[in-house]
């Protein structure tokens, strides 16, 4: 079952225009850490500490349009992975406009949507799923597609994007991300970004991240008290079939997951040695 999604879903993704965020803009610096080929790079619960109260499923508590400064800190943008900088910022949920409420030229196209709700019910953990997908998708003040993220509470939003990959200008990247409100005061370290990372993603993958050779190994350069990032390159057998690299970055207010796919690497080739 799983094998024939993720052959199913690259021909989908791919035919997908920008939903998510802008294209990135390449660093000023190098961002360090290991690079992907074509680009550097209790279920549910998020967060390990109390505070921060969510925002109700229909986005109440942000006020409409607010957006999270997901990377709050120019340098840290300069340095982390550039697949991650397009989400410097995010939209709260309450920024959020229910399809209805949108004209009907800017309303997402169905294909899209299709693809926003395979990714969310594959890659997120049952708890965060909302309870009726449909009446959770949402579209941004620019236009962009989301599905708020919750059941009887959205606690973020996920998205899929289109992105060109920075290195060789011929290939598209297909991006599936999600960011969650996601307190988690005190320091941020490695060990707790993984447990963060396996608290919101579906079991399956959380399992995959178990084996070392496929869990998330932090950035040099952006592991520190301003956020830690991380990147893993995921089983090629298993959801690495469709997505090699998982990147993370987790700070004290939030928690932001990106799976890339890289549309020109074989299904099931886990021998870690890039495209073909």
């Amino acid at each position: 079952m799983r094998s024939t999604l993720l052959r199913a879903l690259p021909a989908l993704l791919l035919g997908l225009t920008l939903t998510a965020c802008p294209p990135p803009t390449p660093p000023a610096s190098g961002g360090g850490g290991s690079n992907p080929p074509a680009q550097q790079g209790g279920g549910g619960g998020g967060g390990d500490a109390q505070g921060g109260a969510p925002a109700d499923a229909s986005g109440a508590g942000a006020a409409a349009g607010e957006s999270w400064q997901v990377i709050a800190s120019p340098a840290v943008k300069d340095q982390i992975y550039p697949m991650l900088q397009a989400a410097e910022t995010w939209p709260a949920p309450a920024g959020l406009k229910a399809v209805e409420e949108v004209p009907a030229e800017r309303r997402p196209d169905p294909s899209k949507v299709r693809a926003l709700k395979e990714l969310v019910a594959f890659v997120v953990h049952p708890d965060l799923r909302p309870r009726d997908m449909d009446a959770a998708i949402g579209v941004d003040a620019q236009g962009r597609t989301f599905m708020r993220l919750g059941k009887d509470k959205a606690r973020g939003s996920a998205s899929v994007d289109v992105r060109r990959s920075v290195e060789d200008k011929k290939f598209d990247m297909p991006v599936f991300a999600l960011t969650l409100d996601d307190p988690a005061a005190g320091a941020q370290t490695l060990e707790r970004l993984k447990r963060r990372v396996r608290q919101v993603v579906a079991p399956e993958l959380a399992r995959e991240m178990e084996a070392p050779k496929h869990d998330l190994e932090a950035h040099p350069s952006v592991n520190g008290e301003q956020g830690v990032a991380a990147m893993a390159m995921l089983d090629r057998n298993g959801f690495g079939g469709q997505f090699p690299y998982l990147y993370a970055f987790g700070t004290d207010k939030h928690l932001l997951v990106l799976l890339q796919e890289v549309p020109h690497m074989s299904l099931g080739d886990d021998d870690g040695q890039g495209p073909r």
